[in-house]
Parts: C-alpha cells; structure tokens; sequence
C-alpha cells in the first residue's frame, strides 16, 4: 500500500432468505471482500445489479452491521481506526460522506440551508461579539466555496440560493448534494449512482462536480451503472462479482471485462 485511506479486508456479510424447520437459509452477499482505495483517488466498482455494491456502502457507512472482516479508515492526520467498531454517526464525524441513491438533501430546506447542513457545528469562544463575529465569517467562507463550485457546474448560487431544494430539477439537486460533501469535512466519500435519473446531456455537469470533488483532495468511491459516465472520470476500477472483487485495473479495462462478461 501507497497512500491508503481505506483497507477492506475478508469482509463477508449473509442475509436471511428462508428458514426450513430448525435450520435458516442465507444468502451470501459479500464473500471474504479485499479493498483498498488509496487516498485523493476515485476508484469505481462495476458490477451487476445484486452483486452486492450498495451492501458494501451500508457497511463501510454503518446502516448494515457486518461482524465478519475489518475496515480500516486512515484519516489524515489522525489515528486509524477499524470503522466495523463505530455506529454510523461516528463513522460519519470520522470523515466518512455519502451519497445516497436518489437524492441526499433536504427538500424542505432552501439552497443555503442545505449547505450549512453539510458543514460541522462552528465553535467559538469569548464575548458574545466576538462569537458572533467568528461565526459569520465562517458562514460566509462556505457559502463562498459552495458558490464558487455550482458555478463551475453550472448552477447559479445567487438565483438558487432561496429555492426549496425540492422544487430544483433532478440533475441540480445531485450537484447541490455534491457542493455538500465538498464543503464537509468528509475525506471520504462514497457516492451511490449519481447520476441515476439524470439526462444523458447532463452527465458533463455531473462529471465535472465530481473531478471538483477530487480536485479538493477528496478520496472517491464510486458505484454507478452508466458505463458513459465512468468513461469520463477514469480512475482505478474494481469488478465486483460473486460476492468478491475479481479483476481491479484501468476503467477502460474493467468496463471491457464487465461489458464482455454482462453481454452489454
């Protein structure tokens, strides 16, 4: 390992189909996994629908228990930490961030809430001015970095800014989402089919929001199904199948393999 940020090893994870007398079925769904991501890259996994991906997301985040395997995170700076010992809001102050599938902010918050949402509670100490005085400064210092980033995905910040985040398209509410982890303090971020739902003309968008993500030093783990966006953020790529990462290379590789193996 380089520069890890992130080191998955014989994570293996069953669901309960059936029980038959005494004895329940299962279902493996990630067998004896190994993964590593090294830090500030974007790593993409390919698979099939029920390979497992989204299984894996809710583990390294915490909204599925998994008692079998170790997930190292290394967060810069800081101690590493096995994140299988955390519930899922300590994973999330460690610096883990998510995007979920579908949409990740909150619809009946205007643009700048949604923001401010995303980033840590500002501590400040001394009299109530100087307090106050800290507080906005901080504020006006993350709207501004969130401002500049829809700008450069093609969202205008002062025209949005007050808009209900659920009366914005489909396409803008995934870049206000990314603008979100952007500002956060998250190192690690695991986005969940961004571009589900969105037209084909607004991949670019989506692809640059995403190249931002990585140009602030942000690690990226990526699950998505259109193998035209992969195309534009290539990155190291990983075939999940069967429970297992079969095959880790190029995007160009690994989309080859997955079209060849999927018949697409």
């Amino acid at each position: 390992m380089n520069n890890p940020v992130l080191h998955i090893s014989n994570l293996s994870k069953h669901f309960a189909i059936s029980r038959k007398g005494m004895n329940m079925q299962r279902a493996e769904v990630l067998s004896s996994l190994h993964l590593i991501v090294e830090r500030g890259q974007l790593n993409t996994i390919l698979g099939s629908n029920g390979a497992g991906k989204t299984t894996l997301f809710n583990i390294i985040s915490g909204f599925e228990e998994c008692r079998r395997g170790e997930i190292m995170f290394y967060p810069a700076g800081r101690k590493p930490v096995n994140l299988l010992r955390l519930d899922a809001s300590r994973r999330a102050r460690a610096g883990i961030g998510r995007l979920l599938q579908g949409t990740s902010v909150f619809g009946n918050l205007n643009v700048e809430e949604n923001i401010l949402m995303a980033q840590k509670p500002v501590y400040a100490f001394g009299n109530l001015f100087d307090k106050t005085k800290h507080i906005a400064i901080e504020k006006k210092k993350i709207i501004s970095k969130a401002a500049d980033f829809l700008a450069n995905t093609g969202m205008d910040y002062a025209q949005s800014r007050n808009r209900k985040a659920a009366s914005l398209s489909a396409a803008s509410q995934r870049l206000l989402a990314f603008a979100m982890l952007y500002v956060s303090e998250a190192e690690l971020l695991l986005l969940d089919e961004p571009c589900s739902g969105i037209h084909h003309d607004q991949l670019p968008e989506i692809a640059e929001a995403l190249r931002m993500l990585l140009s602030e030093q942000k690690t990226v783990l990526l699950i998505e199904h259109n193998l035209d966006f992969v195309s534009m953020v290539p990155g190291t790529c990983h075939y999940l199948s069967e429970g297992k990462i079969r095959e880790s290379g190029t995007t160009e590789d690994i989309i080859f393999m997955y079209k060849s193996e999927q018949g697409c």
